[in-house]
Order: C-alpha cells, then sequence, then structure tokens
C-alpha cells in the first residue's frame, strides 16, 4: 500500500498553502513547515478530516493550541488541544464572531477543494 503522505495541492496566499493526504484526501488549507521533502501542518490552519472541520493551531502535523470544532448538532464551540486531545474544561460556546470567522475558513476550504476539483473528501 503506498503512504499516506500530505502533497501540495496549490499556494494559496503568502503564508497559506492547500496540501492533501494521498490517499485518505484529508484536506488542508495553512501554515505548513517543510522538512526533507515532507509538508507538516505547522501554525495556524483548517482542515477537513473524517467529515469534520477544525481551525486551530497545529504543531507538527497534530491539533495543539486554541481553536473551533463544529459540533454534530452544528454548533461551533471554541476548546484547546493538546497533542491531539481536547482539554475538558477548555470547550464553551463560540462566539458569534468566532462563529463567523469559522465559517469563513470553512468556505475557503471548499472553494479551493472544487477549484482544484478535490473529490471523495467525507
Amino acid at each position: 500500500d503506498a503512504p499516506d503522505e500530505w502533497v501540495l495541492a496549490s499556494r494559496v496566499d503568502e503564508s497559506s498553502l492547500l496540501i492533501v493526504k494521498t490517499v485518505s484526501r484529508v484536506c488542508y488549507v495553512g501554515e505548513v513547515s517543510e522538512r526533507r521533502g515532507k509538508f507538516l501542518r505547522q501554525g495556524k490552519g483548517i482542515c477537513k478530516e473524517d467529515g469534520q472541520y477544525c481551525l486551530c493551531q497545529w504543531k507538527r502535523d497534530i491539533r495543539h493550541g486554541k481553536g473551533f470544532v463544529r459540533q454534530e448538532d452544528g454548533t461551533v464551540v471554541a476548546c484547546e488541544w493538546r497533542w491531539d486531545a481536547i482539554v475538558k474544561d477548555s470547550i464553551r460556546p463560540a462566539s458569534e464572531e468566532e462563529t463567523a470567522q469559522f465559517n469563513e475558513a470553512v468556505e475557503r476550504l471548499e472553494k479551493l477543494m472544487k477549484l482544484i476539483r478535490i473529490k471523495n473528501v467525507d
């Protein structure tokens, strides 16, 4: 089986790239680092994985820091991650402004996915 690695799909602006996993088709737009020809999510960015959007800080390709996620009922919550686990006491409802910023990031990622014809993303 082929390894599921990040590949560059498009440069979005000076600080953001759109990268896609080669097998699972996970999509991410935001800040990245590149080491030895491999991309890692590093900094602020939004990711669509397993049908869920997550806008947060990333460290070494893992959610680590503050961010936002949409729950199953559609509400957006703010929370903090430590090494890919949500800090239990950090979850709170996102403000209207935070929800609007989250929704704008989701729309941006969806538009980019359509532009480069990324399909089969759950």
